[in-house]
């Protein structure tokens, strides 16, 4: 399997903030005393359900997050992650101004008992912060999804209509690839862990970004002319 580590859409998001400057990467830290709600839902577009996630940080794992999700945010490549069996890669370009994020989990080794190989993507996900900009990553993640679902020849994985954008903010959105269904029960469990955790850590970025950008006078406006998915959002 193939994967891209970013799509058109961040690739053009790159040029728009070096062009304008963008926050500093360095600046912008997750730290649990930034967190302005206690939990936070993760959306799966497989099975259409929402699971309500804790802000807990893993003590055993966020350190390594940290140098993980900005070390492939910088280096644009994937850092192995979780004892050494799967691969990060997170796209922190629109965390400021817009609150919002990417990342996807890929396999690092052979997992499986052989059938997944090293390198295959397992999940994709995105972030989002602030309404008003909730549609970029949300539409983003619904196109990969289309495109997974349109060239899957496995009946293992449960592919379900994806349905309306979450409403309000704020919110982690992924899905998992054909080859995630070939994952042994263990190792689905710690890649579940790992995108939740990577989640949390992607999440208060963007809230953090978001929160700076604000401080700058750059406080994006709900238009559900230009995105529809907002409307009945705007009160």
């Amino acid at each position: 399997m193939v994967h891209l580590k970013f799509g058109a859409f961040f690739r053009s998001l790159v040029s728009e903030a070096l062009a304008h400057g963008g926050c500093h990467l360095e600046h912008m830290h997750s730290t649990s005393g930034s967190s302005k709600a206690a939990s936070f839902p993760h959306h799966d577009l497989n099975t259409g359900l929402a699971a309500t996630v804790s802000r807990v940080h893993n003590d055993q794992l966020w350190e390594e997050l940290n140098h993980a999700v900005v070390g492939s945010h910088k280096t644009r490549d994937v850092f192995v992650i979780g004892g050494g069996k799967f691969e990060l890669f997170a796209d922190l370009t629109t965390a400021c101004p817009d609150g919002t994020a990417y990342f996807f989990v890929a396999a690092a080794v052979p997992l499986g008992e052989g059938h997944v190989p090293a390198g295959a993507t397992l999940y994709h996900a995105v972030t989002a912060s602030q309404v008003a900009t909730s549609p970029l990553p949300w539409r983003h993640l619904f196109k990969r999804y289309l495109s997974a679902v349109s060239t899957c020849t496995s009946c293992i994985l449960r592919w379900n209509a994806p349905g309306s954008m979450p409403f309000g903010t704020p919110w982690l959105c992924g899905f998992s690839t054909a080859k995630a269904g070939l994952l042994l029960a263990e190792e689905e469990a710690n890649l579940l862990r790992l995108v939740r955790q990577t989640g949390l850590n992607v999440l208060e970025r963007c809230e953090q970004g978001a929160a700076e950008a604000a401080r700058e006078g750059c406080t994006p406006e709900i238009d559900a002319e230009q995105y529809p998915e907002l409307g009945g959002m705007a009160g």
